[in-house]
């Protein structure tokens, strides 16, 4: 298999995945917030980042430039 087969490959499994990767980070967030409270910082901090966390967007990795850049990578 071509670097470019790979690619293609990559790209395409990268797209397939994209509605799942929007709803999984979705899902995560309160592990996000649960997890990083347990680590012990103050509650000023805590609540910063929970607000953060909870305003948080996510963006979707463009399939074609993660190709792009996964094949300029793997050609050095």
């Amino acid at each position: 298999m071509s670097i470019a087969d790979m690619a293609s490959k990559g790209e395409r499994k990268l797209s397939q995945k994209q509605g799942t990767m929007k709803s999984n980070y979705d899902a995560m967030k309160g592990a996000m917030v649960d997890a990083y409270r347990s680590v012990g910082f103050g509650p000023s901090v805590t609540a910063k980042y929970s607000n953060a966390i909870s305003n948080a967007q996510y963006n979707a990795p463009n399939p074609t430039t993660w190709r792009e850049n996964w094949v300029r990578a793997m050609s050095r």
